[in-house]
């Protein structure tokens, strides 16, 4: 299994149109990118990282989809890095079980035919932290 693993805001992507940049930079760029990465790429985050989203850009919303990709330990102990880092591979028993007691799938049926939803993949669940319920409202993200 392929997925890839953020432990700081200065780690820089090894994949997609930001190749070479740092997820803070992407932040401040473009979020609704890492708002995709969150719904469409095996994707994790310590609880490091997100602590320092947080910090460094309160505006970011961290979104229900959010708690599915955040490892829930002090460090990636179970996460081994191959090629300089480039990725991670997962020990399949801690990816496929450290979320089962809480981990809820995303929802796609109230938002359904809005643009938000269908053509920038945001679940029911971020339509509404995100835009407040108006998914017609994706537009306005800073």
């Amino acid at each position: 299994m392929r997925c890839y693993a953020f432990c700081s805001v200065d780690d820089k992507f090894t994949f997609g149109k930001y190749r070479d940049l740092m997820l803070g930079d992407v932040i401040e760029m473009n979020p609704e990118y890492i708002y995709w990465c969150v719904a469409n790429v095996d994707i994790t985050f310590s609880e490091d990282c997100i602590m320092e989203i947080q910090e460094m850009y309160p505006d970011f919303i961290i979104s229900k989809s959010f708690d599915a990709k955040i490892h829930c330990g002090e460090s990636f102990d179970e996460v081994f890095y191959e090629d300089d880092n480039d990725y991670c591979s997962c020990n399949e028993d801690w990816h496929d079980n450290w979320q089962d007691d809480w981990y809820e799938e995303p929802t796609y049926d109230r938002y359904g035919g809005s643009y938000a939803q269908d053509v920038m993949g945001y679940s029911d669940d971020d339509i509404d932290t995100i835009f407040d319920g108006d998914p017609d409202a994706y537009w306005n993200i800073d």
